[in-house]
């Protein structure tokens, strides 16, 4: 029985690879903290509402704060989202956004020895459930 609601495969693949865009934008944004510093570190520290405007540093730790907490609930939910796909789905995915070199889909299709029709058919469950799962999925009008 057919309750129809379809998903939007195209607009939710690329919804799926913005996600992954982001991801990686704000993962550099928040990669320097493993560079050597030449200032002290900086903690947050909050102090009694004095009245006064928060001064830029404070804007800055505070900004840095609220990024960092939003990347690790962001990997917690993809986290637990990737954990829920068939191994093979998730292989695609980790060849596709994970590895170092990125690979282009017919480079996965050899590596994982699927033919193009079996292989395209993983790739579309892989990107339907994932985007279900993170609550990115977009339907036909």
């Amino acid at each position: 029985m057919a309750i129809g609601i379809r998903i939007d495969y195209k607009k939710t693949k690329y919804a799926v690879e913005k996600m992954f865009e982001d991801y990686e934008l704000l993962k550099f944004r928040l990669s320097d903290d493993t560079l050597p510093k030449m200032t002290a570190s900086y903690s947050l520290v909050y102090s009694k509402p004095s009245g006064k405007p928060k001064s830029k540093v404070e804007s800055f730790v505070e900004q840095r704060e609220k990024l960092s907490a939003q990347l690790e609930g962001f990997i917690q939910d993809l986290t637990n989202a990737f954990n829920r796909l068939e191994p093979e789905e998730r292989k695609i995915l980790n060849f596709k956004f994970f590895a170092t070199i990125k690979l282009i889909d017919e480079d996965i299709m050899v590596k994982m020895g699927l033919a193009k029709h079996s292989y395209i058919k993983l790739k579309q469950s892989a990107y339907k459930k994932l985007a279900l799962a993170m609550c990115i999925e977009v339907y036909e009008k």
